[in-house]
């Protein structure tokens, strides 16, 4: 028992004296925030983390906005219903400086024209 004790003190005092960079942030995300929308053709946000609005703006041309800044901050990764290539549609993510809690997600065919795609989206963003 007494053993066990001990090591548990010394597992302890090894997590607190690692320096902050290395330890996990407090969701276990080593730092990283996870957020994410579903969003339709129409541009109606179906469901997601952290996004609170999406819009269509035109022809494949989609705004999705977070609860968050965004801008500079983090990594996407957006599908298209219909994805992946060939023969599939895709999805492209714009940063945009208009709105640092936004994004622009274009939706193409697989000949690269404008089309409206229901999407996916997950950002990867720093904490």
């Amino acid at each position: 028992m007494r053993s066990k004790s001990l090591l548990i003190l010394v597992l302890a005092s090894a997590f607190v004296a690692a320096p902050a960079s290395t330890r996990a942030a407090p969701d276990q995300t080593l730092g990283v925030a996870l957020m994410s929308a579903v969003v339709n053709q129409l541009g109606t946000l179906l469901r997601g983390a952290g996004a609170v609005s999406a819009t269509r703006n035109g022809t494949g041309n989609y705004r999705v906005i977070f609860n968050r800044e965004v801008l500079g901050k983090c990594t996407y990764v957006a599908m298209a219903e219909g994805g992946p290539m060939p023969g599939g549609a895709f999805a492209r993510v714009d940063e945009t400086v208009s709105n640092v809690n936004s994004v622009l997600v274009l939706t193409r065919n697989a000949d690269n024209d404008e089309e409206d795609r229901g999407f996916e989206l997950i950002a990867f963003c720093t904490q």
